[in-house]
């Protein structure tokens, strides 16, 4: 809704300098990978967040999801190849 945008903008704000300055990099990246997916351009800046309404827990009964993937070096070649906020 229109009214709700700036206090959404300042939750992401508040989001993203927070995972920044904890060094949660992890996060970024994977943020950064929907904003690529979800933008036509494929430019980070043309696509839509993720939001979550209420907490993680309430949903998945506190379970951290598994690693679909288990080849390691998945993980370093992607992080590797891929730019976050910069």
């Amino acid at each position: 809704m229109p009214e709700k945008r700036d206090e959404v903008r300042e939750a992401i704000t508040s989001w993203k300098r927070d995972a920044e300055s904890c060094g949660d990099s992890t996060t970024l990246r994977l943020v950064n990978r929907r904003l690529v997916a979800t933008s036509n351009s494929d430019d980070p800046a043309d696509g839509y967040l993720p939001i979550h309404l209420g907490t993680l827990r309430d949903f998945d009964d506190g379970v951290v999801p598994r690693p679909i993937v288990d080849d390691e070096s998945y993980y370093i070649h992607v992080g590797q190849s891929e730019t976050v906020w910069g």
